[in-house]
């Protein structure tokens, strides 16, 4: 893990790598029972999975203090993998398959990750609720406009959606650009990312809310 982060550019202290290796363990002993199917390299573990989610920090501000949503969180990719590497964050992990949650509950258990909790909700149902959070993460939830419609009303005023997409994640934007602007988003910033040791590439898109641009004019 340490040297998968040193390879992205993400500085952790030796305790976070030290989590990121525990949880990936978990991952290998425990995910096939909550549907993920870790590979059989725990390199390619480590890097499609571990460090991709690392990627997050690259592109966002998560300093003490902030709320994390991820939503459709699934195995924890890339909550708790947050939660490991920013503890003064507070972090939900939105999963609302019963297996998935579990597994979620029992891994934050075993990481003693005091800051994160786990919530059996949709995104549909953190709107209802009048839920909104620092930032909001999305890693393989749905086809990028989806995501957007359902992540950006969950945006705190000031906050970031961070949309984490595949390799033609440019394109899906660019394709996505009427539908992101009816959501109420604007992109902020764009990033690629080639992950370590060959396992893939990663393009990063941070989205805010249009209504702020509209209260800065305003002022």
């Amino acid at each position: 893990m340490d040297e998968g982060a040193r390879v992205l550019g993400v500085s952790l202290p030796e305790v976070a790598i030290q989590g990121l290796a525990r949880y990936g363990v978990l991952l290998v002993e425990a995910g096939a029972r909550a549907g993920f199917r870790a590979p059989d390299d725990l390199r390619a573990l480590a890097g499609k999975h571990v460090v991709d989610s690392l990627s997050c920090l690259l592109v966002s501000d998560f300093r003490a203090g902030k709320t994390v949503l991820d939503v459709g969180s699934g195995v924890g990719l890339p909550g708790v993998v947050v939660a490991i590497c920013r503890p003064a964050s507070r972090v939900v992990l939105a999963e609302p398959r019963a297996r998935r949650a579990g597994f979620l509950r029992w891994a934050l258990w075993r990481l003693g990750l005091g800051n994160a909790e786990v919530r059996r909700e949709r995104a549909e149902e953190l709107r209802a609720a009048g839920q909104a959070f620092d930032r909001v993460l999305a890693r393989a939830l749905a086809a990028f406009p989806r995501a957007a419609e359902l992540c950006l009303p969950l945006v705190a005023p000031g906050g970031e959606f961070v949309a984490m997409l595949g390799p033609r994640g440019e394109e899906e934007l660019r394709l996505a650009a009427s539908e992101v602007a009816g959501a109420g988003g604007r992109v902020r910033r764009v990033v690629r990312v080639d992950l370590p040791w060959g396992t893939g590439k990663r393009v990063l898109a941070v989205l805010g809310r249009e209504e702020e641009s509209a209260g800065c004019l305003g002022n």
